[in-house]
């Protein structure tokens, strides 16, 4: 055979495993991303779930005449810099909890395939058979569920300290700065008692930067977390931003049980 049709046929051939050698690596490295992140988020099988607090205006206006009341309750809304803009709305979401779906479900989708839906944590009360993230503290039903749950033994929102604290010994889970400038938030993922395969995660916070921060810190920077924590189980994560500033949240202490914490973490 002609020496110049066995180059072409090598090159060829070359040129097919080197493609077949590209693709393979690629596929390998994404199905590793995939594998670390399921670490921190689960296999969800069908849908995740991305839980807002539904909010409805009070139905109580003191010190309102009849008319005054009926005209506020046909548009009980207006636009933050613009005041005179009515609105009417049966129910409505915080902006905070909107911007930490906005974080979390484009990461979702993209790595584990698999579609979100943002949906009220009202028509969930009786749902336990899901995958969610919900957002929130204490207001939210489902990060109640989380906190309240057997498959947590960590930790929970305290009213009386007004922060997040160890269920077992009540004990500050972390120490945070004093005055207005920071706010806090946890990222906190169980498996819940009744279906251990599914998987739960609450970005609860003290305030509002709090809980749209620690969202930020889960849909961009999971591999903190997932670098720290040992399997796919249970964990804490404490995080702390500027008020006001999500992208400035950072990680200050991950826990897989209350035994690896100090008596009192404390902010530096």
């Amino acid at each position: 055979m002609d020496k110049s049709i066995w180059a072409i046929f090598f090159s060829i051939v070359g040129g097919v495993l080197t493609v077949l050698v590209v693709e393979t690596v690629r596929y390998a490295k994404r199905r590793y991303v995939r594998w670390k992140f399921e670490r921190i988020f689960g296999a969800a099988i069908d849908q995740y779930l991305l839980v807002y607090t539904g909010f409805v205006l009070r139905p109580e206006f003191r010190g309102l005449d009849p008319q005054q009341q009926a005209n506020l309750l046909r548009h009980p809304f207006a636009k933050p810099r613009d005041s005179g803009v009515r609105i009417s709305a049966g129910q409505t979401a915080s902006a905070c909890e909107i911007r930490a779906a906005a974080y979390v479900g484009p990461t979702i989708a993209r790595q584990l395939g698999v579609s979100t839906r943002f949906v009220d944590d009202e028509s969930l009360r009786d749902k336990f058979d899901i995958d969610f993230v919900s957002f929130g503290a204490a207001a939210n039903d489902k990060t109640c569920d989380i906190f309240q749950n057997e498959g947590n033994d960590l930790v929970e929102y305290d009213h009386s300290q007004g922060f997040f604290v160890w269920k077992k010994s009540r004990q500050l889970v972390y120490n945070r700065r004093q005055g207005d400038r920071h706010d806090y938030g946890i990222i906190l993922k169980i498996h819940p008692k009744q279906f251990p395969k599914r998987t739960w995660i609450a970005c609860a916070g003290i305030g509002e930067t709090g809980t749209s921060a620690s969202a930020y810190f889960l849909a961009t920077k999971w591999k903190e977390i997932e670098g720290v924590v040992k399997g796919n189980g249970k964990f804490v994560c404490v995080v702390e931003a500027e008020t006001d500033k999500d992208e400035s949240a950072v990680k200050c202490v991950v826990y897989q049980a209350a035994e690896e914490a100090p008596a009192l973490t404390r902010a530096s």
